[in-house]
């Protein structure tokens, strides 16, 4: 499902999936693509004019999930050597001549006006976006330059204005938009093998090599345990935001609050 999100030519994508689901990863591989021009990982051409520079934003709900969670996931794909940072800032800068580009780290929480400026070519925005304006700033931003915008989140608050936006013909034309719900499951680091193969006869992402096998993956007991836990843990409605990744409409109401915590722990005693 990650991999659809991917190779979708439509403008905004929408990647609604639970904790640890993969969603961070896919969007810093996505942005990577655009900037060094090729996928890092098939090393295929992404297909864009490199004679401009190319101008991206990677944008999170604040600035420690920034620093600690989107900025070393986009580091991963791009070698140290093919970029400048200017750490004040947080921007990143290309060092090639023949393949310009500057990529900007910005946070929600800092405004729309923060948002302003430069016509973009992509936008990454890991987790769900809070402010109305800063999201109308982000599509005027890509407007000029018919860029692309992608948003990988759990929908933890549910807002009636975002869910409008992403599933009804309301804001856009739905030939624009595509979406996809990725469970924690699919990630295959929570999955294990129901085959008596050994862990010799599964390649490195865990698939069987063995053709007549029907099975997810080699046995991953740490994975599988930490799926148990989510699955005791989360109760209704959190369950189904943080495991099946789906979109509930809380009006803006965090499902992590102190009073829905609350209640699930006294269902659990």
């Amino acid at each position: 499902r990650q991999r659809s999100v991917l190779t979708t030519d439509r403008t905004f994508r929408f990647a609604l999936g639970g904790n640890g689901s993969g969603k961070t990863t896919l969007g810093s591989w996505w942005i990577a693509q655009g900037l060094i021009g090729w996928d890092p990982i098939t090393k295929t051409p992404v297909d864009r004019n490199p004679r401009e520079i190319f101008n991206c934003i990677a944008s999170g709900p604040g600035f420690d999930h920034v620093i600690h969670q989107m900025m070393p996931a986009v580091r991963q794909w791009i070698p140290e050597a093919m970029f400048k940072e200017f750490k004040g800032d947080r921007i990143w800068e290309s060092t090639d001549p023949h393949n310009p580009w500057t990529l900007r780290f910005k946070s929600v929480d800092q405004g729309a006006e923060k948002y302003q400026g430069a016509e973009i070519h992509r936008i990454w925005q890991d987790a769900e976006v809070r402010d109305q304006d800063v999201w109308s700033e982000m599509l005027a931003r890509t407007f000029r330059r018919l860029g692309d915008i992608m948003c990988t989140m759990t929908a933890w608050q549910g807002t009636q204005w975002m869910h409008s936006w992403i599933f009804t013909p309301d804001y856009y034309d739905m030939d624009a938009k595509f979406w996809v719900q990725i469970p924690v499951y699919d990630n295959p680091y929570y999955q294990f093998c129901r085959c008596s193969y050994p862990k010799e006869a599964h390649d490195k992402d865990g698939i069987c090599r063995v053709e007549d096998a029907m099975c997810t993956g080699f046995d991953n007991s740490a994975g599988a345990k930490k799926l148990e836990r989510m699955k005791r843990q989360y109760r209704g409605v959190e369950y189904a935001i943080r495991v099946e990744g789906e979109y509930r409409l809380l009006a803006g109401h965090p499902v992590i609050a102190p009073d829905v915590r609350k209640k699930h722990q006294d269902l659990r005693k």
